[in-house]
């Protein structure tokens, strides 16, 4: 999305990592690809939303969202459209791009 990013990220052990890593990412596309002119501040709020995802079928309806949102915003007419979007590769092969361990 021109304005914002979706991501599904599984986390297989404990402690803090998708804030860490949400952290680096962010630090390494402020520092790599800021747009010129603009301050570093300005690419990335301070938070995000972190929001757990109960199980594979509830993993499934997320990516489908994603994948549907350029679509619902008017930006391509099938989100394999998309450029920035993993649809094609999701639907492209017939399995999901992101694998959901149960614990």
């Amino acid at each position: 999305m021109p304005d914002h990013l979706h991501a599904l990220i599984g986390q297989t052990e404990e402690g803090d990592v998708v804030p860490r890593l949400v952290r680096e990412f962010k630090k390494w596309t402020s520092a790599n690809h800021q747009p010129i002119g603009y301050p570093a501040t300005t690419l990335w709020r301070d938070k995000y939303d972190d929001v757990p995802v109960p199980g594979s079928d509830a993993a499934r309806t997320k990516v489908e969202y994603i994948h549907n949102n350029p679509v619902r915003r008017g930006l391509v007419e099938s989100p394999e459209k998309y450029r920035w979007s993993s649809a094609v590769d999701y639907w492209g092969n017939g399995k999901s791009i992101i694998e959901v361990a149960l614990v």
